[in-house]
């Protein structure tokens, strides 16, 4: 009893007689984890932001900082032990989040038994930026001036030997979280109004350095997500377009009688000369024509670039500055290949 109570003694005292050393640092742009020698088990919480980990007395550390291998995304170093911790298992679901983005995995997805998450949201710190460039040029012509990556995720997973780059064995999820504080349905922070509506999700094809659509996009406009389907490693972006959707315009008051009884621009009044005829949901770009009965062209509105809502008022007036006489009119409204017609009432 004597002999084991000694052997005890002297591992307590060589154990906590350890000199201050480095410990592993995972750093990036918005996260940096550092592990714990407490327990070999997990050791101490470790958090920055939104990212949580534990840490393991088997980690890897260096009693000299110098000693540490870094490049712009990771550093790596040997020692103690020297089995490298790793985030995830290959038995358990991949789940992780931070405050762009949201990634889940099913078990058995990555064909590695543990491994990491590489994670790098900023262009200019990727490899592929001359290829980026390229696509980010080619979307704008395909897909409009709007189409250019507002959120860019460079990621894979990795053990100590190698990038997984091959499909995975099962489909997961990939989510964009959108900002928009006021709820007024553009993304916050730009000139140039982005509509939520238009968002989708991207995968870069490296070899034809070209933006290309994720599959299954599908966008929850109350949870401001865009999700798509994640199906391999790769360079993700969310990106916006010019809205061109008719199917959603519609003109009120109608009928349009602003000096009738119930005039006023409340609900189910019928309008003032001020306010005029409103449309709503109109596209980004495109035309508003108004016709006469018998087909004549009375009115052409063009869609001013850049409102911060989707709608626009009209006087109620012909191209010539003249009030409309009363009667039946045809609206039609063309953005690109879409158009829609629908009907308004004039009574003076």
């Amino acid at each position: 009893m004597y002999f084991m109570r000694n052997i005890v003694y002297h591992i307590f005292v060589a154990f906590f007689s350890i000199q201050p050393c480095w410990a592993l640092v995972s750093s990036g742009e918005s996260y940096s984890l550092e592990s714990s020698i407490i327990a070999n088990s997990g050791g101490e919480y470790l958090s920055s932001d939104e990212y949580l980990l534990r840490g393991a007395s088997g980690q890897e550390i260096s009693s000299d900082a110098d000693s540490i291998t870094r490049n712009s995304n990771y550093c790596n170093r040997s020692g103690f032990y020297n089995p490298p911790y790793f985030a995830f298992q290959k038995k358990l679901a991949v789940n992780f989040k931070n405050s762009k983005m949201e990634l889940y995995l099913p078990p058995n997805s990555v064909d590695k038994e543990v491994f990491d998450l590489f994670l790098n949201d900023k262009i200019d710190e990727s490899s592929y930026k001359p290829i980026v460039e390229r696509a980010n040029q080619k979307a704008i012509v395909n897909y409009g001036i709007l189409s250019y990556p507002i959120v860019f995720s460079e990621l894979a997973f990795m053990d100590e030997e190698s990038i997984c780059f091959n499909a995975f064995k099962n489909d997961g999820q990939f989510s964009y979280i959108i900002q928009d504080a006021d709820r007024d349905g553009n993304v916050d922070g730009y000139d140039h109004p982005i509509r939520i509506s238009s968002l989708r999700g991207y995968v870069l094809d490296k070899e034809d350095a070209m933006w290309l659509k994720s599959f299954g996009n599908n966008l929850s406009v109350e949870n401001l997500k865009v999700s798509f389907i994640f199906r391999k490693s790769g360079i993700y972006s969310l990106m916006g377009q010019m809205e061109e959707s008719v199917k959603d315009v519609f003109a009120y008051p109608v009928p349009f009688r602003p000096n009738g009884p119930n005039r006023g621009d409340g609900d189910g009044q019928t309008g003032t000369e001020e306010d005029g005829i409103t449309f709503a949901n109109i596209p980004q770009k495109g035309n508003i024509e108004i016709y006469s009965i018998d087909g004549r062209l009375v009115k052409n509105i063009s869609i001013p670039w850049g409102l911060a809502d989707s709608k626009i008022k009209w006087n109620v007036k012909n191209n010539n500055g003249q009030k409309l006489a009363s009667g039946v009119y045809i609206w039609r409204v063309v953005s690109g290949k879409n158009s829609k017609m629908g009907k308004i009432v004039v009574i003076r």
